[in-house]
């Protein structure tokens, strides 16, 4: 009898407990994880530079599930223009471009719970189930080899791109308006 009511007891404990957790992982997941920043790179994603030689540099860009592939292009060309000024440059030649979504796969097994209870009138049990479930989602990444170029006066080489100008479109949407650039 009293294993009978150790296990009641402890049925009517975890009874709504996956919902209950699964529902609070997933606001936690979201809050963390919900979107890729302009930042270095780190565990959701983010942007990466790479020096080659005095004027030749790889940026590697990389999101999450819940960025596309124009925001990786975006934080691409916006790394590349702040360290084209940051080097004393003023434009920058794509060298070599590359991006991809690559995808993947989560697979949940599936839930259940179970609670009784019992009165007066009797005892009265529920029991709940969900089988296993899989989301597939994306995660967009890209590089771009660039060359530097510092034009003093007069038209930008050929397929040069004015690092400033990059700057003065991307950068109000993707940094925080007390850290943006004057010129």
């Amino acid at each position: 009898m009293a294993t009978f009511v150790s296990n009641r007891r402890r049925l009517r404990r975890l009874s709504g407990a996956p919902l209950c957790n699964s529902a609070l992982c997933a606001i936690l997941f979201m809050c963390l994880f919900g979107c890729t920043t302009y930042q270095e790179m780190g565990f959701t994603g983010g942007v990466t530079a790479l020096q080659l030689n005095a004027n030749t540099w790889v940026f590697k860009a990389s999101g999450n599930a819940f960025s596309n592939e124009a925001q990786t292009s975006d934080f691409l060309m916006l790394k590349a223009a702040e360290t084209a000024l940051d080097n004393g440059f003023t434009h920058f030649a794509s060298l070599e471009e590359r991006s991809e979504s690559k995808q993947y796969v989560y697979s949940s097994p599936g839930t259940s719970s179970a609670s009784s209870s019992c009165g007066s009138r009797g005892c009265s049990s529920s029991a709940s189930a969900s089988g296993p479930s899989s989301s597939t989602y994306y995660k967009p990444e890209g590089e771009l080899k660039a060359r530097f170029i510092k034009v003093s006066s007069g038209p930008s080489p050929g397929n040069a791109i004015s690092a400033e100008l990059i700057y003065r479109q991307l950068a109000p949407k993707y940094i925080s308006k007390n850290k943006l650039r004057t010129f």
